[in-house]
């Protein structure tokens, strides 16, 4: 089947009067090099199947229907929906979730039989800068069944997914993703590529998995929560930050037996560095 394709991104919103909502943080995608840098990222050649957050409009999902892609897109505003059924719900490789992304099943967005003969699903979106957080850590629980993510994102935080230990946006979120995902920035995205113009600059960037976790942990959720204690006071030394996990003596018990410095902040410890204290910590406990 065609894709429907018009002459521009923009042609396509304004022809159709499609008019993005404050309240679900909406900013339309208008420039085709930048849609053509997203899905050429996605590597449909490992597989076609292809989530995508937030389809909007459907310029990204056009794009990847063309190169051959399957989609399941995930859209939470109804008039949206609506239009998408209209336009694209003829074709066979297009399946509309109406619903929040944040609380999506990503393991049955395709059927076990696709998944097995196809792979698992790449995942490809311009997040919501409202919901960029709950997102990124839905896609986190999401690990395992999702293959390489192709995500914009407000350019603050994109600096954050990249940054190195001991580099002033270096945080939580680094740990969280950088442990089980290498981050590439495939580009910046100026405002006025959008309609309407956001103030901030965006990034795309993709988030491979990787091959070996930057250190194993027995409890991905808990870990998740060690991360945050620890950066909710990262100027303390990490015998202070830690406190708030486990008591003062088992805190120096992990430090001394990892090797680390407890006079170091919680910014200065690489992401393996983070699964080995947590470990420490809390296998003697679960033994």
């Amino acid at each position: 089947m065609t894709v429907p394709t018009l002459e521009s991104p923009r042609a396509l919103i304004r022809r159709y009067g499609l008019r993005a909502r404050k309240r679900f943080g909406q900013h339309f995608l208008v420039c085709p090099d930048t849609v053509a840098v997203s899905v050429a990222a996605v590597d449909l050649a490992r597989t076609p199947n292809v989530i995508e957050i937030g389809p909007g409009p459907g310029v990204l999902t056009r794009a990847a229907l063309a190169k051959g892609a399957h989609v399941c897109a995930i859209e939470r505003d109804a008039d949206l929906c609506a239009f998408l059924r209209d336009d694209l719900g003829g074709h066979p490789c297009f399946h509309l979730v109406e619903g929040d992304a944040v609380t999506f099943d990503y393991g049955h967005a395709f059927p076990p039989s696709e998944v097995t003969s196809l792979g698992v699903p790449s995942v490809l979106g311009n997040l919501p800068y409202n919901l960029t957080g709950p997102l990124l850590f839905a896609l986190l629980t999401a690990h395992r069944v999702t293959g390489r993510w192709v995500v914009m994102v407000q350019k603050e935080v994109g600096d954050r997914l990249l940054a190195p230990p001991g580099h002033p946006d270096y945080g939580g979120l680094s740990i969280a993703i950088g442990r089980l995902r290498a981050p590439r920035l495939l580009a910046v995205v100026p405002p006025e590529r959008f309609d309407p113009a956001p103030r901030v600059f965006s990034s795309v960037l993709e988030l491979a998995p990787r091959e070996v976790p930057l250190g194993e942990v027995p409890d991905d959720t808990r870990f998740l929560a060690f991360v945050r204690i620890a950066f909710q006071k990262r100027r303390k030394m990490l015998r202070n930050s830690l406190r708030g996990f486990a008591d003062g003596a088992r805190v120096d018990r992990a430090l001394a037996t990892t090797g680390i410095d407890p006079t170091l902040r919680p910014e200065d410890l690489s992401a393996s560095d983070f699964a080995a204290l947590f470990r420490a910590l809390v296998e003697p406990a679960d033994a």
